[in-house]
């Protein structure tokens, strides 16, 4: 939504490329502003950026990945950004989609939309060092329309589901601000997804224009969990905006959370390898949803779940193998996560029969008297509900699982035990 030299719809790249190499939009281009919304720069997939990044001139940064009017055709999926100088992610205008981004140990913020950008992210995951901030206010997600802060088309719409922000945690840098800046006419919207940590603010709806949007169901949170910032929502909006009203509406189905240890993650606040995979009882867990139509599109996985792991199944870490924190991470398998091994709580865990209608028989050698939670998951992470929750003694145990209210399918039962976790299958039928 820029316009370069008179041309609409053009804008120039920052970081000190000369003009014949930095335009982008499609302002000069034979089909004019809407011609190339679904061009393909190429792929990217399995990339890691290291170390990019530099606040080349006040106001004209160079990020670690830098998107202008990238379009739709364009794949953007399993990449990582570590240790930017800048924001780790900057989109200015374009269409393009993107899933499973990973945003370490960044400077400024994690990701940042402007200047009409319409594209969808879905599997997001940010991480932050509590000491390290820019002095022009560090944020998770920070999005403008354009930097007047008006209408000019197209409107940026950027729409975020199943995003992991871990924020700073202890005692901060003073440059972090929010987990989330809203602001200057933006639309971009957060859905399924969980904003945590030690920042001043979790979500800011910055001004008049952007209040009006959240009011009028153009700016959207919904299914999305905030815990930890020490206010946990805020706006400086004068035109009678209630950001807590809005934020509680029950259709939004959000949750407002006092500690970030309230979301019930592994690890997250772990730098060198983080893990912000669910325990038992999170929130996030059955929290996702898919109606609005905003994301009610092929682009989203149905995700069940609220931020960018489920805990559970197959694949539930998708960083496993590529992703480097300290080290690559190995740290992960393919299968039910877990914090121990379950052998040094129980053995001889049988399941039977493995295929059923009504019900099942789990039984489990305790070694110790323990907590013992048992739940039951779809093949694709879906939750069915809990079975049993309570403390279990010593010995031979033996729990009769109903399987009568399931659909005909395959399942996960999670075994957890004091801090271990194991899963076995199951397939109902009928």
């Amino acid at each position: 939504n820029q316009v370069y030299s008179g041309s609409p719809c053009l804008g120039l790249i920052e970081g000190g490329l000369e003009p014949a190499r930095a335009l982008y939009g499609g302002g000069d281009q034979p089909l004019g502003c809407e011609g190339y919304n679904d061009d393909n720069s190429g792929i990217l997939r399995y990339v890691r950026i290291e170390y990019p990044g530099i606040a080349f001139q006040p106001n004209n940064e160079i990020n670690g990945l830098t998107l202008g009017g990238v379009g739709s055709g364009t794949i953007i999926d399993y990449v990582q950004v570590s240790y930017s100088g800048d924001d780790s992610y900057e989109w200015f205008g374009g269409t393009v989609n993107a899933k499973h981004l990973i945003a370490y140990r960044g400077l400024d913020d994690d990701f940042d939309t402007d200047n009409g950008f319409t594209g969808n992210i879905q599997y997001a995951f940010s991480v932050r060092d509590p000491q390290v901030a820019d002095v022009s206010g560090s944020n998770g997600f920070e999005s403008d329309n354009n930097s007047a802060g008006d209408a000019t088309a197209p409107k940026t719409a950027a729409t975020f589901s199943n995003v992991t922000i871990v924020g700073p945690s202890g005692a901060p840098n003073s440059n972090y601000k929010r987990a989330a800046h809203l602001r200057r006419n933006t639309e971009t919207s957060i859905f399924n997804s969980l904003l945590i940590g030690n920042y001043p603010v979790g979500i800011f709806i910055d001004g008049n224009a952007a209040a009006d949007n959240a009011t009028n169901g153009l700016l959207e949170i919904k299914n999305t969990v905030v815990a930890g910032p020490t206010d946990l929502l805020n706006t400086n909006a004068t035109n009678g905006f209630n950001i807590d009203t809005w934020f509680a509406t029950p259709a939004f189905n959000n949750q407002a959370l006092v500690n970030a240890t309230d979301a019930k993650l592994n690890d997250p606040f772990n730098l060198n390898f983080p893990d912000a995979q669910p325990k038992f009882g999170s929130p996030v867990v059955g929290l996702g949803a898919f109606t609005a139509p905003r994301i009610n599109k092929p682009f989203f996985d149905k995700a069940t779940y609220a931020g960018a792991f489920s805990g559970i199944g197959v694949n539930s870490d998708w960083t496993c193998g590529w992703a480097k924190y300290l080290d690559l991470n190995t740290a992960c398998f393919a299968g039910t996560v877990g914090t121990k091994d379950i052998a040094a709580f129980a053995s001889d865990i049988k399941l039977y029969p493995t295929m059923t209608s009504d019900r099942a028989t789990l039984e489990i050698n305790l070694v110790n008297a323990a907590d013992m939670q048992v739940e039951i998951y779809g093949i694709n992470g879906q939750y069915f509900g809990q079975q049993l929750n309570e403390k279990v003694a010593a010995g031979q145990q033996s729990f009769t699982l109903t399987t009568s209210q399931l659909p005909v399918g395959f399942y996960f039962v999670r075994i957890q035990v004091g801090d271990a976790v194991t899963a076995e299958k199951l397939i109902v039928v009928r």
